[in-house]
């Protein structure tokens, strides 16, 4: 949805070369940072290329992004690295689009697409009811 809308790319696959990351720690950065959720340690225990990336303890660090954003979001990535809270929201607004009444809703549905875990992702089936597509 992101994508049709912005002509853009909601994750990006680059490298922070300013951080130190590689293009897929950059991408989990993301991920993190814009779903406003962490992997959960039953994640992270099940994935084959976990301990490549995420501290095997899932001990968290507090790092600070931006003190103009005055923002802190918790992360469990081995690079300790700032996870910005850009909630998806602030992701919408930033290309102008749609209207701001409807960054909500389509934020709502993209949040409900887009939950780390699977199995609290909402079906096609209930994706298709949401109201945005209702207009």
């Amino acid at each position: 949805i992101f994508e049709i809308l912005t002509h853009r790319h909601f994750f990006k696959l680059e490298p922070l070369p300013e951080l130190n990351l590689d293009p897929t720690t950059s991408q989990l950065r993301q991920m993190i940072s814009y779903t406003e959720e962490d992997f959960s340690p039953e994640q992270l225990t099940a994935g084959q290329r976990s301990a490549q990336f995420f501290k095997a303890d899932c001990e968290r660090y507090l790092a600070f992004w931006c003190q103009f954003f005055n923002f802190m979001h918790p992360g469990d990535l081995i690079a300790e690295v700032p996870i910005p809270n850009f909630p998806i929201e602030w992701a919408i607004g930033c290309y102008h689009v749609i209207g701001e009444e409807e960054v909500v809703p389509m934020a709502t549905l993209m949040r409900r697409c887009l939950r780390l875990d699977p199995a609290n992702r909402a079906s096609a089936a209930e994706l298709l009811s949401d109201p945005w597509f209702e207009g």
